[in-house]
């Protein structure tokens, strides 16, 4: 058929791997390497149609088949903690782009996802948990999750003769999801430290009982209108607005004006003058929707034991048996949003280079987190509502505040040699470390004010590209961060709010920091002609084959991650686990060109 044209591409990774176990039980310190592997199979196929000069369909479809072993396995987690884990998606799109003459184009977009996960298997036994010495018993993760959505978008554009453009559109997405959750089934005994452990006195034993499963939709709308004039050659002016809406929360003014500017005061453009500010906003996570509805109190039951007997958590011990701990979204819930504003300069430093400079600031607030609101009081030690245990609500009171300085060099030097450069200096605070995460104190917020989980002061990135004589090509990525903070808790359960995550008196969150990471990975590339290779004629065929060797971490170096800061641990100040070790990977693609 004439104006068609399709693509299709498939691929099998393979990676069978080993990860290590780094820990430390009642007979001493225990290191093993635990085999681990990776299936993923993808399908991506593309049909593109021109029915004329002035409309274009196109229809994609991608498939994704994943499968896991022993994918808990590594660190704390002892042989018998490893699980399987599967994951398969399907997804249809159908795009239609039309040109209305003189001045329009519209794009419309409809994609159907169909998604379906499963990980681990139904728990026989308790769990053991020693605080960051060792775990061992089932693992007792057993989640299967199907989900459905759509996507429904369209985006239409007015350019003006030369100086003006005008883009606007709105998108429409719904989830449909059908989970089951029987994680902690089995239940989870959990001890502060090695001696707890040793004299089988627990903190604390947890176990979930009920109904797992749960069927429910999320929605989400936004529409936007965006405006460039080009003022002058030397001034170009670009503003907008995009609003965006949330089934799951209760707000309803999510307004977000954005602005930008470029000035090239020069004739020939060598130097250019960027800034521009703007809100942008962030949905509830469809997994904190998830979870409020099967923690309810009435579909899921956890039960809590404080202080119980070991082996058997229900002969003794402070039962809250009777009580729920549930899992809500408060009332009052809204969309966080951040304020950014960021001004830079450009300036060519020879041809086809630059270096940039930019200085960007960022304010959030309303960012989600959890809190407990019926912990024991301080005064009392009472619960403010009787009938709970623990109410862990997810609110939208933190906030943060960053600064950065981006230092950027790209461009050739020479013909052959490409280069990508970067140096980042930056300070972020904040007082969450995500939707889910629970206070060390929850009548204290204030001391949860620190250095960001993410707050790496200093990132240097280089990348560079060389091509070679006779289609070889070579290159590298060059990566230096400086080290992630991380808190330092006592590992025991201090005020009784059944988390062990206190920290000593008078230390805030994220005081310590963790070595720097050093990563470099290099590429080594060959190409062959398969027209020259066969001798046919370059007309008739345009097929190629590469050849390519990547060394992932080249120089080997030991990137620790997770520093341990539980005063209670055996691995306190140092780190149980590491990133991954240098590693080689083959590949080899064949290409048909017509």
């Amino acid at each position: 058929m004439r104006g068609l044209h399709s693509l299709i591409n498939a691929a099998r990774t393979v990676n069978d791997e080993s990860t290590v176990v780094n820990a430390v039980t009642l007979a001493g310190p225990f290191i093993a390497n635990v085999p681990t592997s990776r299936r993923h199979d993808s399908i991506f196929a593309r049909i593109q149609w021109w029915p004329s000069a002035l409309h274009t369909v196109y229809a994609t479809y991608g498939f994704s088949d994943q499968s896991f072993r022993n994918r808990e396995s590594g660190g704390f987690n002892l042989l018998e903690r490893g699980i399987t884990a599967a994951r398969h998606k399907h997804k249809v799109t159908l795009t239609y782009r039309a040109l209305v003459p003189p001045n329009w184009s519209n794009s419309l977009l409809l994609g159907i996802t169909n998604e379906e996960e499963r990980t681990g298997n139904p728990a026989t036994a308790p769990a053991i948990v020693v605080n960051k010495a060792f775990a061992a018993g089932p693992s007792q993760s057993f989640t299967t999750d199907k989900r459905r959505s759509f996507d429904l978008e369209n985006t239409i554009t007015y350019y003006g003769r030369a100086r003006h453009s005008l883009l606007f559109g709105a998108r429409l997405r719904g989830d449909l999801t059908n989970a089951s959750d029987a994680s902690n089934f089995g239940g989870t005994f959990a001890f502060g430290s090695l001696a707890q452990f040793a004299s089988s006195t627990p903190l604390m034993f947890r176990i979930n009982r009920g109904d797992p499963n749960i069927a429910f939709g999320v929605y989400a709308a936004n529409g936007f209108v965006q405006d460039e004039i080009r003022v002058t050659p030397h001034l170009t002016l670009t503003s907008g607005l995009r609003y965006d809406w949330q089934s799951t929360t209760t707000d309803r003014n999510n307004f977000a004006p954005r602005f930008a500017f470029a000035f090239a005061p020069e004739k020939h453009n060598k130097t250019v003058l960027r800034g521009g500010a703007g809100i942008f906003h962030d949905n509830l996570p469809r997994s904190a929707t998830e979870r409020s509805l099967l923690f309810d109190g009435v579909r899921l039951r956890e039960v809590v034991i404080s202080n119980p007997s070991f082996p058997n958590p229900f002969v003794s011990g402070q039962s809250d048996s009777l009580r729920p701990s549930t899992i809500r979204v408060a009332p009052d819930i809204r969309s966080p949003y951040l304020s950014q504003a960021s001004i830079g300069i450009e300036q060519q430093v020879w041809q086809k280079s630059s270096l940039t400079a930019e200085y960007s600031v960022l304010h959030g607030v309303h960012l989600f987190r959890s809190r407990n609101i019926n912990a024991p009081l301080p005064a009392t030690g009472l619960r403010p509502d009787p009938d709970f245990v623990n109410i862990n609500q997810i609110e939208s009171t933190a906030s943060e505040r960053s600064q950065a300085l981006t230092l950027t060099l790209q461009g050739r030097v020479g013909k052959p040699f490409k280069t990508y450069a970067q140096y980042i200096f930056s300070h972020t605070t904040n007082d969450t470390s995500g939707t889910f995460s629970l206070p060390a104190n929850n009548y204290d917020l204030g001391a949860e004010r620190g250095p960001a989980d993410f707050d790496w002061r200093h990132r240097f990135n280089l990348m560079g590209v060389l091509a070679l004589p006779r289609a070889f090509q070579t290159g590298l990525v060059l990566s230096v961060i400086s080290g992630s903070p991380f808190s330092i808790t006592s590992g025991f359960d201090d005020n009784g709010d059944t988390v062990a995550n206190d920290r000593p008196p008078g230390v805030t969150r994220n005081t310590l920091r963790g070595p720097r990471t050093i990563q470099l990975d290099l590429r080594f590339a060959k190409t062959f002609n398969i027209a020259r290779l066969w001798g046919v004629e370059q007309g008739q065929r345009r097929d190629s084959l590469d050849f390519t060797v990547d060394v992932f971490n080249a120089i080997n170096r030991t990137n620790v991650t997770g520093i341990v800061g539980v005063l209670s641990s055996p691995f306190f100040g140092r780190a149980n686990s590491a990133a991954s070790a240098r590693t080689v990977q083959f590949s080899i693609r064949y290409r048909f060109r017509r």
